[in-house]
Formats: structure tokens, sequence, C-alpha cells
């Protein structure tokens, strides 16, 4: 691992660092180091599919946002599926706000999707075995919830009624935040 230069434009935090201490990329599922795609673009000198490794880069800073956000008064906070899967992100969620799973089933899920060409993840291959994959092994820690609604085909309206009535009835959800 080739060190940033010292006068190389960076701040001196960075000079004489290498890519993988400045920028620490892990594996979103089981949270340990993963290969840096610049390692592939210098080595080989091809672009690599940054794309995909974005929700790597992002997992850190995604968790950071969250606890800062759950600090403030109550508001509706909304995050991607992969944001929940973090330990610490459902601990500081289960102590400073109630957790709302929208839940879809699988063919419910495939028909959204395919409609839609922004997801990175989707693109690595058939789309129904990855959310196969990813609802085997998410859903039982989206089912750590404190309210569980079924999202299926209705309209958005009715989810949004079902989730109002859903967080009425939760008994968490009328009491202030931890602190």
């Amino acid at each position: 691992a080739k060190p940033a230069p010292a006068g190389s434009g960076r701040p001196a935090e960075v000079a004489g660092r290498t890519f993988e201490k400045i920028l620490r990329l892990i594996n979103e599922e089981t949270l340990k180091p993963c290969e840096h795609p610049l390692r592939r673009v210098i080595a080989e000198g091809i672009v690599v599919g940054l794309a995909n490794h974005t929700v790597l880069i992002t997992r850190d800073g995604e968790r950071r946002v969250i606890a800062r956000l759950l600090a403030q008064p109550v508001h509706v906070l909304a995050t991607g599926g992969g944001a929940f899967m973090h330990p610490a992100t459902r601990e500081l969620v289960a102590r400073r706000g109630v957790s709302l799973w929208l839940r879809a089933d699988l063919e419910v899920l495939v028909s959204r999707v395919l409609r839609r060409s922004n997801r990175p993840l989707l693109k690595q291959g058939d789309a129904r075995a990855i959310l196969t994959e990813l609802i085997e092994r998410r859903y039982p820690l989206y089912a750590e919830a404190d309210v569980v609604v079924d999202s299926g085909e209705g309209s958005p309206e009715a989810t949004v009624t079902r989730a109002i009535a859903a967080l009425a009835a939760c008994p968490r959800a009328m009491l202030p935040p931890e602190g």
C-alpha cells in the first residue's frame, strides 16, 4: 500500500497514510474490512464498479447522521434497509425512537424494483435471487422493529394510514425518547 505523498495537496493528516487508513471500507454485512476499489484501479489501470461500493463508504457516515438526527426533537426518520442491519444503529433507534418496518413480500418487492434502475445492489445479477437472499438475511433483524406494517400492493396512502394507526396503538410511540 503506497502512502499519499507529502505536498500532494492533501491536508497534513492525510500525508503519509494509505488509502485504507484514509477511507476505511467495511463489508456492510460482516463489518470486516474489504478490498479497497482504488487498489484495483491503480493495480489494473481500469475503472471498477465503484457504484457497488458506495454503500460501503456511506454506512459509517450514515450511522453518525442517524445518531445526530435521533438526538433532535421528535420527527420521522426514514432509512434504507441496510442502515437497520448494523447493531449499533438498531440499539440507537431502540433507545431514542420507535422503529417501524414496512414489510413487503418478495413478489411486491420484485414488482417495485423492476420499475426502477437506481438500485446498484440489484444490478449485480438476478433481482429476484438477490432480493430472496436479502430477505433471508435481513427480515429476521427487521422483525425486531417495534411496529410492523404490511405495505402490500395497495396505495402508498393506504400504507401510511395503516402505519399511523399502528404507531398510535404502540405505547412506546407515546413516550419521550430516552436520553
